[in-house]
This record gives structure tokens, sequence and C-alpha cells, in this order.
């Protein structure tokens, strides 16, 4: 792909993004529901808003960069969650792998990792 420089990168990257077709609307709303629950429970848990790490207890001022969010713990308030729920880090992993693979999301690549970490394959 060649970059004409009177477009620019920016405007290129925008019309790349635009030019992806958009996902089911069902499965996003879900997703964003599931999102706001965990997050929310999060806070119950005294869990508050994560500067220093990537993770999806990090603050968000609109709803395109909550989108942006990762949907991990970052290592703290994984110890916090594992301290408090008085689970094995083993234990919460084995139950994520567990539900990816009751539903259809086999393909997802957070199964993927899963599985993974299952079968001692990662690294």
């Amino acid at each position: 792909m060649t970059l004409d420089p009177a477009i620019g990168p920016t405007k290129k990257t925008i019309s790349v993004y635009w030019s992806i077709p958009q996902r089911n609307t069902s499965s996003n709303v879900a997703g964003k529901n599931v999102r706001t629950a965990s997050y929310q429970l999060l806070h119950c848990f005294g869990i508050a808003h994560r500067v220093y790490y990537a993770s999806s207890m990090q603050g968000s001022a609109s709803v395109c960069e909550d989108a942006r969010q990762p949907p991990y713990l970052c290592p703290v308030d994984l110890a916090k969650v594992i301290y408090a729920t008085s689970i094995t880090v083993l234990g919460r992993y084995r139950s994520l792998l567990e539900f990816f693979s009751k539903t259809k999301n086999k393909g997802h690549k957070l199964f993927c990792f899963f599985r993974r970490l299952d079968t001692g394959k990662v690294g």
C-alpha cells in the first residue's frame, strides 16, 4: 500500500478504520454490559481506577475510550481479587477456560490463550 503524502497517515488510518465491516451490534451490547458489570463489581471490592498499568480498571472519558481499555486485570488488581475471593490464580484461569469452552467463543483469542495455559504451552 502506498501512502499519498497529500493524504497523510492520520487520514489514511481513519479511512482504513471506516472500511472495516462493523461487528454484530447485539454482541457489542452484551460485551459492553459484561464490561460495565465487572467494572462496577470490582469497585465493590474496593478496587480503584488504574493509572500506572493497562487494566480493565482504567478510567475513561468516553464510550470510545472505554472500548479501547484492555479486558484484563493488572497484576495488582488480580492479586486483590484473588485475596478477596479466596481462589487461586490457576482456579481462576481454569474457570475462565471452562466458561469459554461452553460457549460459542472457542475461536476467541482469550479462549486460545486460556487453552494454552491449560496445556502448559505458554511462552
